[in-house]
Formats: C-alpha cells, structure tokens, sequence
C-alpha cells in the first residue's frame, strides 16, 4: 500500500511563487498608469462638477456665482457675488463647501487652450446663464483670444499635452480681458 500525501511539493509553491512574480512585474506599470489616468479624470470631474454648479446657482440665486482657480497652489473656490452683476464682495458659500478644493500634488493645473499660462483664471457666471472669464493676474494681449481653459497636466511632464481641458469656449477674439459667452463648460 502506497502513502500519499496530501498537499503541493516545494517545486510547485517556488513554481507558482514565480510565475505570479512575473505576472505582477507586467501589471504593475499598468495599474499605477491607470492610477494617476484616475487622479487625472477626478480634477477634471472636480473642476467640471463645480462650474456646472456655479452656473446653475447663478440662475436659481439670481446673484453672480465664480469659480476661481488658483493656478500655483493646485486648487479652485466657488464664491457668490452680492449682486446679479458687478458684484464687488465675494464670499465663500458653507451650501456648496464654501472652502478651496486642493487637488492632489500628483495634478497640475494650466490656463489657456495650449496650457502655457500659469496666471489664475477666474470664471464669473451671470444670473442669464452667461460666463465671463477674467485672468486674475494679467490681462491677455489685444486681439488675441482668451480661451477660458484650464489644463488638467501631469506635473512631471509640463511640456506635454493635457490629460484633460475644462473649457467654456467662446467663439470670437476680444481685445480687453473679459470674455462673455453662453457660461456651458466642457471636459475634452
């Protein structure tokens, strides 16, 4: 009578052991690309989901809504004017957070439709429905478009493309730092 016993031989566990080794060498790289590619998409969502909001308070409050972004320190407020137009006091409002939204360090923000411009842009939403867009810092060139944008960018390869642009487009070239337009954004 022959005694068996039950159970894997050490070759097999080193065997197995191996073959997961190599498989994990594979999916590694994948899972950390799909990781940031995640990070990225959230800024986006982030950024997108709070000038959908600014607009749509903008018309249900009937007082100006403006989602600030703050280029170099990575984040983005959404504030309320005093009035339907002009507003000259900006406060936070506590119904929507009311505080910054600090993205993570793995994301870079840009401004500009070619993320070139590291200047804070702000996005100002009318009670009709309308969005103006002001650099903060410095006003654009005369006659050259303003593109309301902002680069959602990996921050370890500023030179390369977007992972993401949030944009209320426009259509036309303006020459003072405001541009208005129907206030509808969009992530491409």
């Amino acid at each position: 009578m022959l005694n068996r016993q039950n159970g894997f031989s050490l070759i097999e566990v080193i065997t197995v052991v191996a073959i997961l080794g190599i498989a994990m060498a594979f999916a590694i790289p994948n899972i950390s690309s799909w990781m940031a590619s995640a990070e990225y998409r959230d800024a986006a969502q982030d950024l997108m989901q709070s000038l959908r909001r600014a607009r749509s308070r903008a018309v249900a409050k009937n007082l100006e809504q403006q989602v600030r972004v703050d280029i170099a320190n990575n984040r983005f407020i959404l504030l309320e004017g005093d009035s339907s137009s002009n507003s000259t006091v900006w406060t936070p409002n506590p119904a929507v957070a009311g505080n910054w939204t600090n993205l993570l360090a793995s994301v870079a923000l840009r401004a500009k439709s070619d993320c070139s411009d590291t200047n804070n842009i702000n996005f100002t939403f009318s009670p009709n429905g309308t969005a103006e867009i002001q650099p903060a810092v410095v006003p654009p060139i005369a006659d050259v478009p303003l593109t309301g944008s902002v680069c959602i960018m990996d921050p370890n390869n500023l030179a390369g493309p977007a992972k993401f642009t949030v944009s209320v487009p426009h259509n036309s070239i303006v020459s003072s730092p405001i541009i208005s337009n129907t206030g509808r954004a969009i992530v491409q």
